[in-house]
């Protein structure tokens, strides 16, 4: 699976678009952003700036402090409504106006209309273009957004869309937020109560930001505390804490560390009680909201995750290679319409931020699929930062326990990484794993959970046989009927593998495929399994 970090031959095109839309940037900026999509520097409030992607990467000068100053001179004396802070829809759709295969991330789905190509899939357009709707699942008018999209996350065969529409494919509670799976519309429980800004994908997770005050696990039923923000892990809604004071704009999202940005002045860990100093800007470790610095004197439109040079002094850990390691800290980049941090320091639109609350591996993804008795666990890190490796821990109980060695990561780099380990010899029943990241320094840090479940006595086992290879097979354990089938990273179904009875043991070969990742979806008894496959 490609992270949602563009080609950069598509990414230099999207950095050049974003610093011409920002007028008043000097080309002096434009090697410094060539590998990165730009942050919306400067947008005004009434026209709120939507998610950043969690695997974007800049790269700018030495901090200046804690919560660094980015002015260089780089902006426009007066904020510009038309700059933009993540990438767009254009910057990832094919001709015929589908998603690129492979994507996981956040898009800003402004000036974009969304319409149906002639497999039945979503496509996306300019806004006001006179293409035409194709027929099959978009011939019904309900399903097509009856108001404006403003956000999309992706993640495999799943999109995620959210905006100012209701009852998008004519479901009554698919009201602002609604997800695609490759066939067909669903709502998130019963949607939210008023207009989504912000989508970010991290596992099985979704946060969604926006200028809710509530969402609903269904009908009209409504989960406590999600003002503003809020999470939906597949199956049902949670809260962060107590929510935001006011509207969120923007997320970026590491393991269990969620940052948001808006227009609120504070956030809550409980209750009605503000935590100090989370001016704008704020970040959620899985239990509780904390401060970053003493955050900013305005509005934040946008966040990206990634790295800077240290400052002088500013190394973690004293061990001689520990600090010869030092090439760049974790940064929490930021735009949006303030002008000063919160404790007066100078800044113009545009700044970052590297206290000790930003994680050193930017996690982009987390996921589990099953085989057999087994649990094929991957991960993507998008940078590391003197990051020694990962352990993968099962949870007993209230405990976790080690089920792996450590895996080693790659100390620091800024490219991308992706990791596998398969847990083996599991019962029947749920099972759930967490990463624990550790540092050169010591300092640990755990990932968000993922779940899988292993088929009960009486259901189908699938076991996924050569995997890699260039004609993986199934292995089919069980009794009734049975049907095996492959689904390409954007939901489309390519092949049907097996379709009958099956008593004991069966195999079936996937037919010739191109390389690349697939989906093969078992269903038996009314119980359907996913399972990842990839073709080399």
């Amino acid at each position: 699976m490609l992270p949602a970090s563009i080609f950069p031959s598509r990414l230099r095109t999207v950095a050049r678009a974003g610093l011409q839309r920002a007028s008043g940037l000097r080309l002096a900026l434009l090697s410094a952003l060539t590998l990165a999509v730009t942050l919306a520097a400067s947008v005004v409030p009434a026209r709120p700036a939507r998610s950043s992607p969690s695997v974007q990467r800049l790269s700018l000068p030495a901090p200046m402090g804690e919560m660094v100053r980015a002015h260089l001179d780089a902006v426009a004396p007066a904020p510009q409504p038309e700059s933009s802070n993540t990438p767009s829809m254009e910057a990832v759709l094919n001709p015929d106006g589908s998603l690129w295969g492979g994507l996981s991330g956040s898009f800003n789905a402004s000036g974009f209309e969304m319409t149906y190509g002639a497999d039945g899939g979503p496509r996306f357009v300019p806004s006001g273009s006179s293409s035409p709707m194709a027929g099959g699942y978009a011939s019904f008018v309900n399903n097509k957004p009856n108001s404006t999209l403003t956000s999309i996350a992706v993640i495999g065969s799943d999109m995620y869309v959210g905006g100012f529409f209701t009852n998008l494919g004519g479901i009554a509670e698919a009201d602002y937020i609604a997800k695609w799976d490759g066939s067909a519309w669903s709502a998130l429980g019963g949607g939210a109560q008023h207009w989504v800004y912000a989508l970010t994908v991290s596992g099985s997770d979704v946060y969604v930001g926006g200028d809710f005050t509530s969402v609903y696990s269904s009908g009209t039923t409504s989960v406590t505390g999600t003002r503003y923000i809020a999470k939906w892990d597949g199956s049902a809604w949670s809260a962060l804490g107590g929510g935001a004071q006011s509207s969120v704009y923007a997320i970026a999202v590491s393991g269990s560390d969620v940052y948001v940005g808006g227009v609120f002045s504070s956030v809550y860990s409980s209750g009605t009680s503000p935590v100090a100093s989370t001016n704008y800007i704020a970040k959620w470790d899985g239990s509780a909201w904390s401060a970053l610095g003493s955050g900013v004197n305005n509005v934040v439109n946008a966040l990206a995750l990634g790295t800077a040079e240290p400052a002088p002094g500013a190394v973690r850990g004293d061990a001689p290679a520990a600090r010869a390691a030092q090439a760049a800290v974790p940064a929490l980049y930021m735009g949006g319409t303030f002008t000063a941090a919160g404790d007066g320091t100078p800044m113009s639109y545009f700044s970052y931020y590297t206290g000790p609350e930003v994680l050193p591996v930017e996690l982009v993804s987390f996921s589990g699929t099953v085989s057999g008795r087994a649990a094929h666990l991957l991960w993507t890190t998008a940078s590391e930062t003197n990051n020694i490796g990962f352990v993968v821990e099962r949870q007993t109980g209230d405990a976790w326990t080690d089920v792996s060695a450590i895996i080693a990561g790659q100390g620091t780099t800024t490219e991308r990484t992706d990791y596998a380990y398969d847990v083996t010899g599991l019962t029947a029943g749920r099972h759930t794993f967490r990463l624990r990241q550790t540092d050169t320094d010591g300092a640990i840090h755990h990932s968000a959970s993922v779940t899988i479940e292993i088929g009960t006595d009486g259901q189908t086992l699938v076991t996924v046989l050569g995997n890699g290879s260039r004609t993986p097979k199934l292995r089919i354990e069980g009794s009734g009927a049975v049907r095996a089938e492959v689904f390409d990273v954007l939901g489309r179904s390519v092949a049907t593998v097996f379709d009958g009875l099956v008593s004991g043991t069966a195999e079936a070969r996937l037919p010739s495929l191109s390389s690349g990742s697939y989906v093969v979806r078992v269903t038996s008894d009314g119980h359907a399994t996913s399972h990842a496959v990839v073709v080399q």
